[in-house]
């Protein structure tokens, strides 16, 4: 039961997970590397573990391109204002062949006209970041942000708040701070790497994500309390190997109605439906008089099979004096109701009068049948 519970537990926390990161937008993961000059794919970078970061709050120009679905790495270089043509920069004389990301801050220029002059460096993206909160909330309204349509812009653009831009500012001259090093005849300069992933295609609406939880809570909850009926169902057969028993609802849950046990059934009163009253035929723990009713009676029918009493039928008397078929009662009063179908007579509590209260609470009882 318990190992049921931990799979359950784990499938449906896989599934929210999925659930919720459908529509995670953009994003960027940063790391820092060891670089030889004449390196031309990331992939064989030696990673360093002095800082790895990952920014969320990001937002990608609606008019510029935007990174594959597997991501677009670089090595991070600041570009500053990058209003004007500037010589090479350390970035492009470090690692000529390398992929390179422009960090670009707001301010001197529009920034159509910054990532055009990144491009012409051959920058593969750029980050910009606003210098002051004023525009950044500016920047932040514009999903454009400022970009227009066929403005010849071929790279991705990442905006960021200024925090992480001042993050990532902070980190490009720590890298500049460490003296490059020397393995296997190749000299290494330490460098920020960033890669820089899309937006998803396509986002899972509000209500629909609700609707998918809420079911799945509910489908997780209707498992749990299957399994755990199929549980004590296990018990109780462990328990009674030849007992043969059904077990209903009622028995298996505190809030159902009282049962009775087969042998309170067999305490009823029964007797044989015969053609004449002379050889009428009684058994249980009490006895009955009366003469009238030990004829066939086809007009008194059985309240749960319908039919009427004929020769030859065994019948049950409750104490409220209603009669059924033993075939039909029996099973009523062990599996489904200890009360009377007709006029929902207690036989629990009746048999408690004659018997005295021996069955405990049925709290008690289902902690002693179960547990």
């Amino acid at each position: 039961m318990q190992l049921f519970l931990l799979y359950l537990s784990y499938f449906l926390a896989i599934f929210i997970q999925n659930v919720l990161a459908f529509g995670t937008g953009p994003h960027i993961s940063q790391d820092s590397v060891w670089l030889s000059s004449d390196v031309d794919s990331l992939s064989t970078a030696s990673d360093v573990s002095l800082s790895t970061n990952r920014y969320e709050i990001v937002h990608a120009a609606e008019n510029a391109v935007l990174p594959p679905e597997d991501g677009l790495e670089g090595i991070l270089y600041d570009s500053g204002l990058s209003c004007n043509v500037g010589p090479v920069t350390a970035a492009e004389e470090n690692f000529p062949k390398a992929p390179l990301i422009a960090l670009v801050q707001s301010g001197g220029c529009s920034l159509s006209t910054k990532i055009k002059i990144t491009q012409k460096h051959g920058t593969v993206a750029v980050i910009f970041y606003a210098t002051s909160h004023k525009d950044d909330s500016i920047f932040a309204k514009k999903k454009n942000m400022g970009i227009p349509k066929n403005s010849g812009i071929t790279i991705p653009v990442f905006f960021v708040n200024p925090k992480i831009g001042r993050e990532l500012h902070g980190l490009l001259e720590n890298s500049m701070k460490s003296p490059p090093k020397v393995i296997n005849g190749k000299t290494l300069t330490l460098a920020i790497r960033v890669h820089m992933f899309p937006t998803p295609t396509e986002k899972l609406p509000t209500a629909e994500l609700v609707l998918i939880i809420a079911v799945a809570v509910c489908g997780a909850i209707m498992c749990t309390f299957a399994g755990i009926l199929f549980y004590l169902w296990r018990r109780r057969v462990a328990r009674n190997p030849g007992s043969g028993e059904e077990i209903g609802v009622g028995e298996v849950l505190p809030m159902g109605k009282e049962l009775l046990h087969p042998s309170e059934v067999k305490q009823l009163l029964t007797r044989t439906i015969i053609m004449t009253p002379a050889t009428s035929h009684q058994s249980g723990s009490g006895s009955y008089d009366d003469s009238s009713s030990l004829l066939s009676n086809e007009e008194n029918p059985c309240a749960i099979c319908l039919e009427g009493m004929v020769g030859g039928d065994v019948v049950r008397q409750l104490p409220c004096k209603h009669e059924y078929h033993t075939h039909c009662i029996d099973p009523w009063l062990t599996s489904k109701s200890g009360e009377c179908p007709l006029c929902k007579a207690n036989c629990v509590d009746a048999l408690k009068d004659i018997n005295g209260d021996t069955r405990g609470t049925r709290r008690e009882r289902f902690k002693q049948k179960y547990f």
